[in-house]
């Protein structure tokens, strides 16, 4: 039998385990694995690809591809716990993913690696992504 958790319960408790690792005695390296993985389970915690926000091309093309990405870059937003981890909650805030086409990802990817200081949604109108917020119904503006 598979054991299993709600999302919700899920969140709860990887923040739980984030707070407790920045805590720790142990080297920079493994609390970044660990908090890393731990945003993943928050950004995924409904499933890898049941995200409230898709790319408008992954939603019209069901054949395509697609990459579950973190819109607030993940590796960011480690840093920004490991320097400020009483701002877990509001950091954590940002652990927000969204479902892309790989050649979206690409996009995103070169974004990035041209403009390393930028993040968010910002990222993905330099991309030219339009994204569907399916919780609202709306195309986010950026």
């Amino acid at each position: 039998m598979k054991d299993s958790i709600s999302p919700d319960v899920q969140i709860e408790e990887s923040k739980t385990i984030i707070n407790a690792v920045v805590k720790l005695n142990i080297s920079d390296y493994m609390k970044r694995k660990v908090i890393g993985t731990m945003i993943w389970n928050i950004t995924g915690a409904s499933g890898k690809y049941k995200l409230p926000y898709i790319s408008v091309l992954a939603d019209k093309n069901h054949n395509l591809k697609v990459n579950h990405e973190h819109v607030f870059r993940k590796k960011i937003l480690v840093e920004e716990i490991l320097n400020n981890p009483d701002n877990l909650e509001s950091i954590l805030e940002n652990a927000v993913a969204c479902v892309v086409t790989v050649d979206e990802h690409e996009r995103l990817n070169r974004v990035d690696r041209e403009n390393p200081n930028l993040d968010g949604w910002v990222r993905y109108k330099l991309a030219k992504i339009e994204v569907w917020d399916k919780n609202n119904s709306e195309i986010i503006k950026y």
